[in-house]
């Protein structure tokens, strides 16, 4: 991966752990706005905050080398969800600004699959 993957992938990575960040934070604040999709969803309020939990950790997941692209999948399971939010309960405009954010995570986790920790990974003791 040259400097310019690298400058790139390191910006995609800040951007989607802002945006992450920010909503798990207004998720944890208790923000009706936020709260809503749930609620017209017919989902438990105790959703809302499992989600919230599940984005900070991706949030920051995203930012260390080892689990980069595990945290990046992670956001496109979430992405998925927002995206059937707004395709049947919203207006699907809202959709552009979640596939970017998708492809930014997807790109994300292209780049950084082989830093990832896996199974194959770990010495064998002797």
């Amino acid at each position: 991966m040259d400097q310019k993957e690298k400058r790139l992938i390191k910006v995609f990575s800040i951007i989607l752990s802002l945006v992450f960040g920010l909503s798990s934070i207004a998720k944890f604040s208790g923000m009706e706005l936020i709260h809503r999709p749930f609620s017209d969803m017919c989902l438990s309020t105790w959703y809302g905050y499992f989600i919230a939990v599940l984005e900070m950790l991706m949030a920051v997941g995203i930012l260390k080398k080892n689990v980069a692209s595990m945290s990046a999948v992670g956001m496109n399971v979430i992405f998925a969800g927002m995206s059937f939010y707004f395709y049947y309960y919203q207006t699907p405009l809202y959709l552009i600004p979640t596939g970017i954010l998708a492809l930014m995570a997807i790109t994300v986790a292209y780049f950084t699959h082989d830093d990832c920790i896996t199974a194959q990974s770990v010495p064998e003791k002797q």
